[in-house]
């Protein structure tokens, strides 16, 4: 295709939006602003105060403390961007944004703070900061990134953020890069204020409030003996008073003085079961621990079962955890765009933000590395060390010596032996093969008690979680699995290995 053809396509295709809010039938044109479509906001127009009352729950401020420990567990450096070039232009806005990233955001606050308000974002829908702006010596930084309330901030039609002011504080006055910097969870077209979490944890905490409120009565009428006083007929005004006064002191003192001529009769209540204000309690509790951590078994499984439930939703924590990091690292790589625009150029590649940990060392990653090492030579000795946090040894400096290394020549042929119990002849080789295999046979053994047993249990587990189940209903539900094990294949995998130990008994006696 021509040039000429090349412009009258795309002069063709050339185009102005058809379907925003100027075309749109349902929206009034005369608004200046959006309205917050958060119905707490709608309906009482006290967002702030009502999430700080969830926040302030028990239950829900331990699961936002998993979320903030899922943002500040771990570091965080600057990265080369994406397409880098590794241009002395590129090196140096990346010493720039590492340099910034090395003093405090603002007067008395930390990085930790600040990535905490940025990750919040998701509680409340979005999160705005300022940017304080200064020239100083080194280039040109933000000398305080200051977190703003939200209330300060609307929407206009075509979704840009604006400022409410003295001067306008109906309509809000329009924001300017780069002194805004907007951090928002799940925004869309029609909603850019975003999905705030807490909105949909109002009604559990409402609800739960009254659980609570009703649960106390109950405990406070009927968690102590109903004490009766019996009067004789005709007993005046006077003597039924002191009567009620002896059953009040008695609540109160354990002991109580009663009329000779009245009894008191102690009446207990019994129940069986949870209480119906318990289990709203618990209900309304598990509904937040979905909303906010997506979860419900690792904090709500009522009794046993923790370290399992805790194990099998580790990877859908971990998932969240990962997703509100990414939402810090974007607010903050448009931080990094603009001090590299302001202080370098419009065409440089600006470098990234990143989190990341220090991987713990297991036996796991040791058994890794072994197994590759067997495999290859070309694993590096240093980044095993790394991993594992141990030094390299300098110099004469003493260093453990392998008590058994393996051997690197050539295996001697394999020998057969009649066997004297039997009488049939048996495969023999070195000690260490033979161990080998028996633990061939074992992993063979755990594979088959892993398929028929685990992984379907861990299934119905993971289905019972997704539909908010409790493990009481899981436990009670676990034999509709029908679980059936192989029998002859798991006897077949036993008799070899008992074969297996019995040669390899025989070999080391020779």
């Amino acid at each position: 295709m021509e040039g000429k053809d090349l412009q009258k396509l795309a002069k063709k295709i050339m185009s102005t939006a058809k379907a925003g809010r100027d075309s749109d039938p349902y929206f009034y044109q005369g608004l200046e602003v959006l309205p917050n479509p958060d119905p707490i906001l709608r309906a009482m127009g006290k967002a702030d105060e009502v999430y700080d009352a969830i926040m302030s729950d028990a239950h829900v401020l331990g699961e936002l403390r998993s979320i903030e420990a899922g943002l500040n567990a771990h570091k965080f450096r600057v990265k080369p961007g994406v397409n880098s070039l590794d241009t002395p232009q590129e090196e140096r806005a990346k010493d720039l944004c590492e340099l910034w990233l090395s003093k405090d955001p603002a007067p008395r606050m930390t990085w930790p703070d600040v990535i905490w308000n940025m990750g919040s974002a998701v509680l409340t829908g979005f999160r705005v900061h300022e940017l304080i702006w200064d020239n100083t010596p080194d280039g040109v930084f933000p000398t305080a990134l200051l977190d703003r309330p939200n209330r300060r901030f609307l929407f206009s039609p075509d979704n840009a953020l604006r400022l409410l002011t003295k001067r306008e504080p109906t309509n809000g006055e329009p924001t300017e890069d780069p002194y805004f910097l907007l951090s928002r969870h799940m925004p869309s077209q029609t909603n850019p204020y975003g999905r705030a979490i807490l909105s949909a944890c109002f009604w559990p905490y409402t609800f739960k409030k009254g659980g609570f409120k009703f649960f106390y009565q109950f405990c406070e009428r009927y968690g102590l003996p109903f004490p009766i006083g019996k009067y004789p007929a005709g007993t005046d005004l006077k003597g039924q008073q002191d009567l009620l006064d002896a059953l009040v002191q008695l609540l109160q003192d354990g002991a109580a003085a009663v009329p000779d001529d009245a009894s008191v009769e102690l009446l207990t209540s019994s129940h069986s079961g949870e209480l119906a204000q318990e289990a709203m309690v618990h209900l309304c509790n598990r509904e937040m621990s979905k909303a906010i951590t997506s979860q419900t078994l690792a904090t709500e499984n009522q009794g046993v079962g923790s370290n399992a439930a805790s194990k099998t939703h580790y990877e859908r924590q971990s998932d969240n955890s990962s997703a509100n990091r990414k939402a810090v690292a974007a607010s903050l790589n448009q931080v990094f765009r603009w001090i590299t625009y302001y202080n370098v150029g419009e065409d440089v590649v600006a470098p990234v933000f990143e989190f990341y940990k220090d991987k713990d060392p297991t036996i796991e990653r040791a058994e890794q590395y072994e197994i590759v090492a067997r495999l290859s030579n070309r694993v590096p000795l240093k980044a095993l060390h790394e991993e594992m946090n141990i030094p390299i040894a300098e110099g004469d400096e003493e260093v453990i010596v392998q008590s058994a290394p393996v051997s690197t020549a050539t295996p001697e042929p394999k020998q057969f032996s009649a066997c004297s119990h039997c009488g049939r002849s048996h495969e023999f080789s070195e000690p260490r093969s033979q161990v080998s295999l028996i633990s061939t046979a074992i992993r063979e053994a755990d594979k088959v008690i892993e398929s028929n047993l685990i992984d379907p249990i861990e299934q119905m587990l993971r289905e019972y979680e997704s539909s908010g189940k409790t493990l009481k209903e899981f436990y009670s539900d676990i034999e509709k699995l029908g679980l059936k094990m192989d029998q002859n294949k798991l006897a077949e995998i036993n008799e070899k290995v008992m074969r297996l130990a019995f040669a390899q008994g025989m070999e080391e006696e020779q």
